[in-house]
């Protein structure tokens, strides 16, 4: 991670420090997602910038044992091209 994303963590927050963290934790409020808008989210919130295809991977490692072996649901929005997510709590 770069010095400058460092700088935009809120330490009221100290749980979240890395990109899958703010991932989990957009997710953790169950509604669902696509891959834009927690790049927005955390653009809006962090002053971070990410692409989608970086949203993307932090989504498939949430899956991974390592980082909660979380259930991450997949559909497609209705009316839509995009495929949004969410964590299954």
């Amino acid at each position: 991670m770069n010095a400058q994303a460092e700088l935009n963590f809120d330490l009221a927050e100290p749980d979240v420090r890395t990109l899958v963290d703010m991932v989990r934790t957009l997710l953790g409020d169950g509604g669902w997602w696509t891959p834009f808008e927690l790049c927005d989210e955390i653009w809006r919130t962090r002053g971070i910038r990410i692409s989608d295809s970086s949203s993307s991977a932090r989504l498939r490692d949430l899956r991974k044992e390592q980082y909660g072996g979380h259930t991450i649901l997949i559909r497609k929005r209705q009316g839509s091209r995009a495929f949004e997510y969410r964590m299954e709590r």
